[in-house]
């Protein structure tokens, strides 16, 4: 089983080695509008696989390790001056109450003693309203005998006496006043005070937490730190395997050298396919299992390698069967609702398209025509934009694959349409790894930039 397993690999790999960059598809323009004629004649297993990133996958730098490691220190340092200045806030509001409190008991007593004074000086002021009223009578009874000038006298200065006290009242009522205001102010002032305290109460929940999290951080970034080291100890123990830059100058070496890095291309390509299935394989035990195929020396035996991979591919197989499915249903429903849409209608290939742009002049069957493309899948996600990305795709009509030659013949020149194409006139049941799903309905916005008149 394992023989096979290996025969089929490389039956798939080893053309790689000599093959050129032309079975992969140009950068930036669907691969089903280069070669879809190649691909239904040659069966959906024979498909070169989709061109992947030449662009390595960058490695995180030790030096980033470090600096998270260190940032919990300075986080302790900042915990640590907003709780000294979160107690230096708290006694000065401890300071601030208790004035607070003196000031309201001196408030209290200067109110008591201003009920107290006011009914006594109005009492004092109606006994002599009444004592004047009685002397004017008897002056008016006995004609200012000497005993009544000495009782008027006493009555001016009763009311000499009354008019100063009505002057200090109203003194003492104005001091009251400012006291109170003066009082009120510093309430305000007070209430202000414990508003920011509050609020650096809740700054400084929000530093503690930080420094939690931060301290979370830390030990998960030890954790990696240490798996990091354990992977790079790892590596270096196979290093002997791999040779330097200097042995790689004969055309011998890089013809090798190209071929391995066309294996470790599709390795990376299988690899985001089965985590689009959900299955994420561990990259260091898989690179170890390549390096000691080569070294003759295994880790497991064979019975057990054998068993882990019949389990791998039964996985594989039963996450591509559910996606297929997922994708079957997400199509069935998008043509669902795109056939309601007005002007939609069905091709005679099988595919529904709409007319957005008819467009001006016709276009000749002999025609040189400039398209762009919009490759997307039902949800929206964009496979290729020739827009985006400045490609334009220029050849005469009769060369473009029949299913993109019949959609430009509903068009004139300039004209653009939306098409969207069933599984089995697009990628089929394999799908093209790894960014179209098996059984993918596929979407494409294409547009006419122009069309000579052949």
């Amino acid at each position: 089983m394992i023989s096979c397993s290996r025969q089929t690999l490389f039956s798939l790999m080893l053309p790689l080695m000599a093959a050129s960059g032309a079975l992969y598809a140009d950068d930036g323009v669907p691969v089903l509008l280069q070669f879809a004629e190649q691909y239904h004649q040659q069966g959906a297993q024979k498909i070169p696989v989709n061109k992947p990133q030449s662009a390595q996958t960058p490695v995180q730098k030790p030096t980033d390790k470090v600096s998270q490691v260190r940032e919990p220190t300075a986080n302790q340092q900042q915990l640590l001056a907003v709780r000294k200045a979160l107690r230096e806030k708290e006694a000065q509001l401890e300071r601030q109450q208790a004035a607070i409190q003196s000031l309201q008991q001196q408030l209290t007593a200067m109110r008591v003693a201003s009920t107290l004074t006011v009914p006594n000086t109005a009492s004092s002021q109606q006994d002599f309203t009444a004592l004047s009223e009685f002397a004017r009578n008897v002056r008016q009874a006995f004609n200012l005998t000497p005993t009544e000038r000495q009782a008027q006298t006493l009555i001016v200065d009763a009311h000499k006496t009354v008019s100063e006290l009505e002057v200090k009242l109203t003194q003492l009522q104005d001091k009251n006043r400012k006291q109170v205001k003066q009082l009120e102010d510093n309430g305000l002032q007070l209430a202000v005070a414990l508003e920011e305290n509050a609020k650096s109460a809740q700054q400084f929940e929000q530093v503690s937490k930080r420094a939690s999290q931060a301290e979370q951080e830390r030990v998960a970034g030890n954790q990696v730190e240490k798996s990091l080291r354990k992977e790079i100890d790892g590596l270096r123990s196979r290093a002997s395997l791999l040779p330097d830059k200097l042995a790689l100058m004969k055309p011998r070496e890089q013809q090798s050298y190209a071929a391995g890095v066309a294996l470790g291309r599709d390795i990376q390509t299988l690899l985001r396919e089965r985590k689009s299935f959900g299955i994420d394989p561990d990259k260091t035990a898989l690179l170890a299992g390549v390096i000691d195929t080569f070294n003759g020396h295994y880790q497991l035996s064979e019975e057990l390698l054998a068993n882990s991979l019949a389990a791998s591919e039964k996985a594989v197989n039963t996450a591509r069967d559910k996606a297929a499915k997922d994708q079957q249903a997400k199509g069935e429903s998008f043509v669902s609702e795109f056939r309601k849409k007005k002007g939609t209608k069905k091709s005679p290939a099988g595919f529904w398209y709409r007319v957005d742009y008819l467009g001006d002049e016709a276009i000749a069957e002999t025609s040189l025509v400039d398209i762009v493309v919009k490759e997307m899948l039902t949800d929206g996600q964009v496979i290729q934009d020739m827009d985006r990305s400045g490609k334009v795709l220029s050849q005469p009509l009769s060369v473009y694959p029949p299913l993109f030659r019949e959609a430009i013949g509903y068009l004139r020149n300039h004209g653009s349409l939306t098409m969207v194409v069933p599984p089995e006139l697009a990628y089929g049941e394999a799908g093209y790894a790894p960014q179209i799903p098996p059984n993918a309905t596929m979407v494409y916005e294409l547009r006419v930039v122009d069309a000579d008149k052949g």
